[in-house]
């Protein structure tokens, strides 16, 4: 490769230069909404400190168009709910992994507690919800790590997941490199995806878009979608 053409390939994100829209194909593909709960997107949620229910109408207007886009093409859709382990069993005294979670449990007692409305998905998304659906509860950040998710992708004979939810930068990023590693196409919906901080927000994108797959606009994606 030329010099002139490895500069070009330095500064231009991976997938920016991939063609991939004729290997996309909506019956070889599912929506995942990542953690829409009361306790990132409510004010009166456990993490109103991050302050996103500020901003919450409009990536969940942004989701319900996903949705109803992916409900034209029978797309199934896959929802996740972040709960912790009860009886504090997901924390391990004198570790390393542990030192966060004894942190947000000191500061915040009922932090992700299974059978909570915080952990519930809001009022305005879960009305969208359809007996056909996937809710599946994850005690990891990423959505393979410990649930049946890869086990219905694979008897559904899925490829592309197209991503939209909470938090950008940790859980959906997270997913999204458990994807790629699994080789499953990642396509990350930007404007329907939030978290604390633009800057932290604009960097897992870009990074989505560097390396795991295409980021694209709600728009984009219910129109890929066909609907």
């Amino acid at each position: 490769m030329g010099g002139k053409q490895t500069a070009v390939f330095g500064q231009t994100p991976m997938w920016d230069m991939v063609e991939w829209e004729h290997l996309f194909k909506p019956e070889e593909s599912a929506l995942l909404v990542i953690d829409p709960q009361n306790d990132i997107l409510k004010q009166e949620g456990n993490m109103d400190y991050y302050g996103m229910w500020q901003d919450s109408p409009r990536t969940i207007a942004a989701i319900t168009s996903l949705v109803r886009g992916a409900r034209a093409r029978k797309v199934p859709v896959f929802w996740f709910r972040y709960v912790r382990l009860a009886n504090g069993k997901d924390v391990f005294p004198d570790s390393l992994v542990s030192a966060r979670l004894e942190m947000l449990r000191t500061k915040i007692p009922t932090i992700f507690a299974d059978g909570s409305w915080d952990i519930d998905i809001v009022d305005e998304l879960k009305e969208l919800i359809e007996e056909e659906d996937f809710v599946i509860d994850k005690h990891a950040s990423g959505c393979f790590e410990g649930t049946m998710l890869e086990k219905y992708l694979r008897q559904m004979g899925v490829k592309n997941l197209v991503m939209s939810g909470y938090l950008t930068d940790f859980c959906v990023a997270n997913t999204a490199r458990a994807a790629y590693d699994k080789g499953y196409g990642s396509i990350l919906v930007a404007d329907a995806c939030a978290t604390h901080n633009a800057a932290l927000h604009q960097a897992a994108v870009d990074m989505h878009r560097w390396y795991f797959g295409p980021v694209i606009t709600t728009n984009k994606a219910v129109s890929i979608l066909g609907g």
